[in-house]
């Protein structure tokens, strides 16, 4: 029988050997946890792109249904007052104010509306905005009860405050579309845009053009994003949200034959 005079130890890894384990664990570790990192930021960044094209077409949504309402009057021949609202055209609209402490402006020089019609039969000089009969709204642009940025808020003839509507809605630019034909010459087609201010005649108003600013609620981009809006190009908005512009052009169907 064969005899083995030594004996043999198992020796452990030395110091050598565990640094470089660790090493290679920490690489792999920070593999992980980037690529955990970049699935979580795209999916934020997902998440806001969804939730800023979904609120701008409630937005649209919200304001065309009422503005296609606007100037229903039943047998109206000419403008008459409302007792509720001042005694002007039933399309009121307010540009660039800025803040001056009324419930009719919005923040950032956003621009508000105000639309009115009926829901029933009325006599003229004897319609209260304050029964069923009759309807007003007002959009505007203000800040957001969470805080958080700005909203667009909605209020009626029986709504004691406005109501928050949609979050992250920064600013509304409204435009006036204008048909100056003469009566007798009428294509019902708008010749220009134009806000409120410079507008000639309210009764001439076939068609509003609304414009609006979208931003996502939290900052989910890795740098400034830019946009334009209104002509106006923000290279660098002072955050880091996506910003994106939604338009569109409502015609008012009350006043085209």
């Amino acid at each position: 029988m064969k005899q083995y005079g030594g004996r043999r130890y198992q020796h452990g890894m030395t110091l050598i050997e565990l640094m470089i384990a660790m090493l290679i664990g920490i690489f792999l570790l920070g593999g992980l946890i980037r690529i955990f990192t970049n699935s979580r930021h795209a999916y934020n960044l997902q998440q806001a792109v969804g939730q800023v094209q979904e609120n701008g077409r409630f937005a649209l949504d919200f304001l065309g249904n009422d503005l296609r309402m606007a100037d229903f009057w039943e047998c109206r021949a000419n403008n008459f007052d409302i007792l509720g609202l001042p005694p002007v055209n039933p399309i009121n609209g307010t540009a660039d104010l800025g803040v001056t402490g009324t419930d009719d402006i919005g923040v950032n020089n956003a621009d508000s509306i105000t639309v009115a019609w009926t829901l029933g039969t009325w006599t003229p000089n004897n319609l209260t905005c304050m029964n069923a009969g009759a309807v007003w709204v007002r959009y505007t642009v203000g800040v957001s009860s969470s805080g958080n940025g700005t909203s667009l808020f909605r209020q009626t003839n029986t709504d004691a405050q406005p109501i928050e509507l949609i979050e992250g809605v920064n600013n509304m630019q409204i435009l006036y579309g204008e048909d100056t034909d003469p009566p007798t010459n009428r294509d019902y087609s708008p010749n220009y845009y134009v806000p409120y201010g410079l507008v000639q005649n309210m009764s001439n108003v076939v068609s509003i053009r609304v414009s609006l600013l979208l931003s996502s609620l939290s900052n989910v981009a890795t740098q400034p994003v830019g946009y334009v809006y209104q002509g106006v190009t923000v290279s660098d908005p002072g955050d880091f949200k996506l910003y994106r512009v939604f338009t569109t052009t409502i015609a008012l169907r009350n006043r085209i034959p």
